[in-house]
């Protein structure tokens, strides 16, 4: 019983990374003409826990991909491990030491109970963007993927510099991408959309 429910449960993961994979590759290919992405994240392990697979599609298109990681990951005090650990994992993605930015401010500290405040996650993302002439921004979806508030702050502040950007035309860089996140329970796949 346990084992089948097992192998049951492996098989759903095998498809579902090959429908997820699918659904991103033809997305990607919509896409216009991107040089430089910049992925905006919260915390180090959200690289790998939720862009790998965009990561890895950007990187084979020989993107040139730059990483904000908008804190150290301080929860439980970890915060200079939790960053060599998101240093680590991007060399693991072909992602160079040059292209990641990770912030350390106290407006911005890992944790649930942290109300980030979008404006100041708005400039931060305003400045990695001109500084590395970025041309589109992928970040997390309205619910934060996981519904972690830290996530929901950088989806928020991310639509706040793109609106700005849009309205005062200060730089290039694309509208938010809609991505498709899946999270897959034992019973249900929910789809969260930007």
């Amino acid at each position: 019983e346990y084992m089948g429910k097992n192998i049951r449960e492996m098989f759903v993961v095998c498809v579902f990374v090959v429908l997820f994979v699918g659904l991103m590759w033809r997305h990607l290919n919509k896409l216009p003409n991107i040089r430089r992405c910049g992925i905006v994240i919260a915390h180090p392990d959200d690289e790998c826990m939720f862009f790998t697979p965009t990561i890895v599609l950007l990187k084979q298109e020989g993107i040139d991909v730059h990483i904000i990681c908008l804190s150290t990951g301080n929860f439980d005090g970890l915060g200079s491990t939790r960053k060599n650990e998101l240093i680590h994992s991007c060399k693991l993605l072909s992602i160079p030491n040059s292209n990641i930015v990770v912030i350390d401010d106290n407006q911005l500290r890992d944790g649930p109970e942290n109300v980030w405040p979008p404006k100041k996650i708005s400039n931060l993302v305003e400045t990695f963007a001109k500084q590395r002439d970025i041309d589109t921004l992928i970040t997390f979806d309205g619910v934060g993927v996981s519904g972690h508030p830290n996530h929901i702050a950088v989806h928020f502040g991310v639509v706040q510099f793109s609106v700005r950007n849009l309205t005062t035309h200060t730089h290039h860089t694309n509208a938010l991408i809609d991505l498709l996140f899946v999270s897959i329970t034992e019973n249900e796949i929910h789809r969260f959309a930007c």
